[in-house]
Order: C-alpha cells, then structure tokens, then sequence
C-alpha cells in the first residue's frame, strides 16, 4: 500500500500541470481566506470594503487567466512538439522498414498482407503492390502446412513465434529457404502479425557445399590407399580406415595415443620435435620417411607428407603417409643385386683370365711337349732319311712313326678336349640330347660320381641359344656337385609338354644351405639363374626333404 501511495505521489510532482493547480488551489485559498481578513481589520468603511474586494476579484480573474494562458500554452507546445518528434519518429522508422535488408511483414491474423517492405518482397519476386493482394498462405508450400499451425498455436499462447526456417514459393515456382520470426502487435485497438524474414539461400547453399566438400572429402580419406590422419596439440584428431591397416591399431585405440608414439624409437625424437615445432608456426620439412612400428611389432615404412590446417580453432597437422615397406625392401634387394652384379662381373673377369691362363698352361705344358717331341722325332728321321744306309736303319725308323703317330693321337685328344670345354662341339652336331648324355658319361668317368640322364625325348627342336644354356647350367650343377655336395650318384632329368620344358638334376649329398643359397659370392648360383633368365625360365635350388639338393629349370610356352 505504501509503494502505491509513494508510486501515485511522485507521478503526480512529476507532472507539470497537476503541480501548476495545486500551486494555484494552495495561493487561492490563502488570497481568499486572509485578503477577507485582512480587509476587514483594515477598512471600517463597507463602501472602501466593497471596491477593494471588486479590486481583489478583478486581480484574481487576471491572475488566473494569465496562469490558465501559460498553462494552455505550455500544453499546446508540448503537444506539437510531440506530434512532430512523433512525425520524425514515423518517417524514421519507414525509412528503416524500407530500406532494410531484412524482409518486414505486417499481416493480419488470417494471413492477409498489410503492410511489406521491399526487401520482402524481394524474397518471393515480386513487387509489393503484387505482394500486397496476396495474403501468406498463397507464398507457403503445402507441405509446411502442420508447422505453420504449431507456429500459430505458439503465437496464441506466447505472443511469439520462431525463429524457425522453411520455403517460400517464389513467384516463378521455385522454393526459397527462409529464416522467419514474429510477434503480435496491436494498432488502432487490432491485433497483427508482425514478422522479419531472412533469405537463408546463400547460407544454405553454403551448407549444402560444406557438406558435399565433406562427403567427398571423408570419400576421398576412406577409399585412398594411403593413411590421412589430423593431429591437434600431442594428440590425433582424426584417422582414416587405411590408418588401421598399416599400423594394426583400432581407431580408437589411435585416438588416445600421442602422435610420435607409434613411430619407430630411431625416429620417434625427430617426429615428435617437427610435429610440435610446425604447430608452433615453425618452418619444418613437410615431407619425409621414416619407420613405425605396427600393433604386432613391425616394422613399417612410410613415405610421409604433412601441412598445417585449422582445425577446431586450433592450428593442427594434417598429414598423409603411403606404406612404402614393399618399396624400401625391393630397394634393398636392388642394391643388393647390384653388388652381387658388380661382383659378379669382377669375378668373370678373373675367370676369363684364370681359364686363359689355364689354357695357356694346357697348350704349353701339354701341346708343346707334345709338339716339341714330335719335332724332334721329324727332325731324327729327316736327317736318317737323307744317310745312304737306309735298310739298316728301317726298323729303326718305324718305330718312330709309330711313336710319332700315338704323340699326333694324343695331341687330337688334348685339343678336342679344350675345344669342348671352351664350346661343346655335339651340341652343333647332334643336339642338346646327345651332348647331356655324352657329357653325364664323362662326368661319371672323371668324378667317379654315378650320373644318370633320362628323358622323355628323343631329340629336342630348340634354339642354340637355349641348348647352349640348358647344357651350362646342367655342367655348373654338376660342377658344383662335385665340389661341396659330397654325393654318390646324381640324376638329370630332362622332360617336355605341350606348354613347358622341365629340367631336373637332384644329388644325394648333404644338402645346400640357406646361406650358401643367399651368399653374395655364389658366382656359380649367380650365372645359372642369369643364363636361366635370359632365355625366359625360372630356376630353383632347393634342399631336398630328406638330402641332397634339387635344381630345377622351368621354361614355359606362351
């Protein structure tokens, strides 16, 4: 009750004219009540009495038409100056409602258009003359039908509606996405609807971009065949499928790890220093290789490229890695071919120069001899010939002949035997069939070792350059049999199909090893799988189940 009252009084001193009659009604009552008085303990005289109390009322008409004219005045200005800050204020507020870039509608509560500004009407294609004969139904697709009448039903209850979006139909047909609120206002003792629209087709397209930019970028990540990965402070962000297989780990289990934790430990400081340094702003290499180590304990390698990107406000890494494990060990193989080529080539160019010399002692030791003894024996008979008692000495001289011959025969023997280990001559003559038998039997002659040969061919229609192979490998294999295999017997296989050739040798010794069989010095090894390559096969050297080794040639037929 006391608020009331206080309320109630200072609303009254804050008005200007109800202060002007209450200061008039307190100076009224006090000029009426002591001016009497007054004149009558003055003035005795009642004529004196009664023109001064004319005087007295006259001065109080003045009086109080002078305070009604201010009053009336003051009022009258104030209204004006009302009115005119109320003209400014309609003319500013049009001026906003007309140029503003959001689109105003006033309606009636049936939908019917009042008032629209252009901005508005913008948003449907039309002008707002056109506008205004319509009401909003006729702009709303059926489809918002039962959302529109939730809305209303908030309007009834709440004052308000929205902010919610749907569609208008614009005037050509097509829909148009819009973000809409309102309220209830009253005007002239009716209620209306009030609304602001917002063209959201940017937005929206924008959106819609967004979100095929991050379909086709999660399509992008989760079908290449290289790891994509984001990481965020010490942590990852973000991992795709392919991070799994390479590194064995889950998803989730990525997720809670630091990024340089699974990195290999001789490479694990440097990713950890370039990782931190690039979110930092620091210029870092941004591609390199390096090992990891897989959930299994693997290691992998992996070719790896990283930028910085802002990512949850944040500057982050994001990074690609390609699994080049299969590279770097195809890689090691090459160099490791490579040196067994360059050795290789160093050891034929001491072969060659060992097998001259080698010739060179034969032809020396054994030709010359030979040849020297026969020039001496051709000498003696020559000079026996040219004595004149030439019966006597003819037994003589037979024996020489007969000497000299055996010394020609073995001198044929010795240099078909160095034509055949330089070139096996039955190979031009009679084929490679011919020349493995011939040659198994020497072989069993020299090396005591039993050979076999069998086939399933009685000759062989190839080119001279495959027999020529075929027919070296099988004397390496034996070659080498002879010296580390310790073997008894030993078997050669030699079989064709209508698609393949097969070549077998299989000894009983002890076995090659898996180092002998990798050794960057088996030059022997070496030339086989070379000659082997070179006329379109594949060669094998195994160890037996059992013992021995096996030698396997295949060439197929396309």
């Amino acid at each position: 009750m006391n608020k009331i009252i206080y309320s109630s009084w200072r609303y009254f001193l804050s008005n200007k004219a109800l202060r002007i009659v209450l200061i008039y009604s307190i100076i009224s009552l006090f000029w009426i009540y002591f001016s009497d008085e007054l004149l009558f303990k003055l003035f005795s005289n009642v004529a004196a009495q009664k023109s001064i109390s004319i005087f007295k009322g006259w001065l109080f008409v003045i009086i109080t038409s002078l305070l009604l004219y201010k009053l009336i005045k003051n009022a009258i200005r104030e209204v004006v100056s009302t009115e005119h800050k109320l003209r400014i204020s309609e003319q500013y507020s049009r001026m906003l409602f007309e140029t503003s870039s959001i689109g105003l509608a006033l309606t009636k509560l049936d939908g019917k258009f009042v008032d629209v500004n252009p901005a508005y009407a913008k948003i449907i294609g039309r002008t707002i003359e056109e506008t205004l004969k319509l009401d909003y139904w006729d702009i709303t697709p059926k489809c918002y039908m039962s959302r529109e009448q939730q809305q209303l039903e908030d309007l009834s209850k709440t004052g308000h509606y929205g902010p919610y979006e749907k569609e208008y139909i614009y005037k050509d047909g097509h829909h148009v996405p819009v973000r809409l609120q309102g309220s209830i206002i009253e005007r002239n003792g009716e209620k209306y609807i009030w609304s602001s629209v917002e063209d959201i087709t940017e937005r929206k397209r924008s959106e819609e971009e967004l979100r095929e930019s991050e379909e086709k970028f999660r399509t992008l990540t989760e079908t290449t065949s290289a790891a994509i990965f984001i990481f965020k402070g010490k942590l990852f962000r973000y991992l795709n499928s392919f991070a799994e297989q390479i590194t064995g780990y889950k998803k989730e289990e990525l997720l809670n790890k630091k990024f340089w934790e699974i990195v290999h430990p001789d490479y694990r400081e440097l990713i950890k220093e370039r990782g931190l340094s690039r979110l930092k702003g620091e210029i870092v290499p941004p591609h390199y290789e390096f090992k990891i180590l897989t959930k299994t304990g693997e290691e992998r390698w992996l070719d790896f490229t990283v930028g910085l990107i802002n990512f949850e406000g944040a500057p982050s890494g994001i990074g690609t890695a390609i699994d080049i494990t299969e590279h770097k060990r195809t890689e090691a193989l090459l160099i490791a071919s490579t040196e067994q080529m360059r050795s290789l080539a160093a050891h034929l160019q001491t072969i060659r120069e060992e097998e001259r010399a080698s010739i060179a002692r034969e032809m020396h030791d054994e030709l010359g001899q030979i040849l020297t003894s026969l020039k001496m024996n051709i000498t003696f008979t020559r000079k026996e010939l040219e004595e004149s008692k030439l019966n006597e000495k003819k037994e003589k001289l037979l024996d020489e002949l007969f000497f000299m011959n055996q010394t020609v025969d073995r001198a044929v023997t010795q240099v078909r035997k160095l034509i055949t280990q330089l070139r096996p001559e039955l190979i031009d003559k009679l084929g490679l069939i011919a020349a493995l038998e011939w040659y198994s039997e020497e072989y069993q002659k020299t090396t005591k070792i039993k050979c076999e040969f069998k086939t399933d061919q009685e000759e062989l229609s190839l080119n001279h350059d495959t027999d020529l192979a075929i027919f070296r490998i099988v004397q390496e294999a034996l070659t080498n049999t002879a010296k580390h295999s310790e073997s008894k017997s030993v078997k050669i296989y030699l079989n064709k199909t209508e698609d393949k050739l097969s070549l077998e040798i299989v000894d009983d010794g002890k076995g090659i090893l898996k180092e002998e069989l990798e050794g960057k010095k088996s030059f022997g090894l070496m030339g086989m799988r070379e000659r082997a390559f070179l006329i379109g096969g594949r060669l094998e050297i195994c160890r037996a189940c059992e013992k021995g080794t096996i030698v396997r040639l295949v060439i197929e037929y396309k």
